[in-house]
């Protein structure tokens, strides 16, 4: 069989229509793509003023959590060490009898209870409780209280309870007036660490 030089025309047409014709959808496709890379490079390029101005705000309340983080850390070492570890009655006897001498009040008794243990969330502290009573002029009796409430050594204590005993004046001729007597409760607080 003899190939003419017509079917070699149409035989080479036919390459070229297929050949255009597969150009033609690899081009359709890149093209297609190419727009969707666009529109997609578009949105993000919109995006990122925003997410770099987000990035910012978040990298300041990233400091400013870390700086009231290291505030709150040193405000929690600060409370730790006003607490002590424990607390030992043989330390406080002395300076309630001390805190009692000096105001020119009479200690009528003085007695404390074994450390018990409390929770406060998932912090677990030691109260002593410390019972005190005194007699004295009521003046002394406040000075007593008011230096118990304010001094430093007693800065991990709450007085819980004050019983204040004020006798009846005498009614007779040549009696005496009875100094009032007080009976604190003292909750001194300790914190033993983790």
């Amino acid at each position: 069989m003899k190939i003419t030089r017509t079917t070699w025309l149409i035989l080479a047409l036919g390459v070229f229509v297929i050949a255009f014709a597969s150009l033609y959808v690899v081009y359709s496709r890149e093209s297609n793509r190419h727009k969707d890379l666009k529109s997609s490079l578009a949105r993000v390029e919109a995006r990122y003023p925003q997410l770099v101005s987000q990035i910012k705000t978040l990298e300041s309340q990233l400091a400013q959590r870390q700086s009231d983080l290291t505030a709150a850390l040193s405000n929690l070492a600060k409370a730790r060490a006003k607490f002590p570890a424990s607390v030992q009655s043989s330390d406080y006897y002395p300076r309630l009898l001390a805190i009692a001498g000096d105001c020119e009040l009479s200690v009528l008794t003085l007695t404390s209870s074994a450390p018990r243990q409390e929770k406060a969330g998932t912090l677990t502290y030691l109260v002593t409780n410390f019972d005190i009573s005194v007699k004295g002029e009521m003046e002394r009796i406040l000075d007593f209280i008011h230096t118990l409430a304010t001094r430093d050594d007693f800065a991990s204590a709450a007085i819980t309870v004050v019983s204040v005993n004020i006798p009846a004046p005498p009614t007779g001729k040549g009696g005496t007036t009875a100094n009032p007597q007080a009976t604190l409760s003292l909750d001194v607080y300790a914190y033993p660490g983790e």
